[in-house]
């Protein structure tokens, strides 16, 4: 589910909610519905990513014997959905075990700790923009291609998610 929501800048609510309905192999595609602000969107998403659904589904079907329906990501032994906040529970134990773990602290106006699971979907936006100024695109041609795909109804919601970097 992080992969997923790193490759495709999905927002936690949305990931915990995509079900293989959602997914088409054939097209390589995810229906993310319903999403903030009522805005469902079609998506492409790359070949590692349908290449790890697909392996999800194999593995569920053969280890655990769940057929390739209802939600993708489930809590297991107990076959349900993951929650938001469960998802993000996760994602603070994970990162304990791979020893990123910080406290919380504020300094002035600033907020410093443990990244929490929404930073995948800015560390989204900010690699495709990466991607396309090492391609030499036109960047502000496909910006608002971004703002789409990530479901923002105006740029101005997007450009907070783009931080400086080098």
């Amino acid at each position: 589910m992080y992969h997923l929501l790193y490759a495709c800048g999905l927002r936690v609510s949305e990931g915990v909610r995509v079900t293989v309905a959602d997914y088409s192999a054939a097209q390589r595609t995810l229906f993310i519905q319903p999403s903030k602000f009522h805005k469902d969107r079609l998506i492409p998403i790359g070949g590692r990513a349908a290449s790890n659904l697909q392996s999800l589904l194999e593995l569920r079907q053969r280890l655990f014997g769940i057929p390739p329906a209802g939600p993708f990501f489930l809590v297991l032994p107990k076959r349900r959905a993951y929650s938001p906040r469960t998802a993000s529970r996760y994602f603070q134990t994970a990162m304990r075990h791979l020893g990123i773990y910080r406290p919380q602290v504020t300094y002035g106006n600033c907020t410093h700790g443990t990244p929490h699971v929404h930073e995948l979907r800015r560390a989204f936006a900010v690699h495709r923009l990466m991607r396309w100024y090492h391609e030499q695109v036109d960047v502000d041609a496909k910006l608002p291609l971004l703002a789409t795909y990530m479901g923002h109804g105006r740029f101005e919601y997007t450009k907070t998610y783009l931080t400086l970097t080098r």
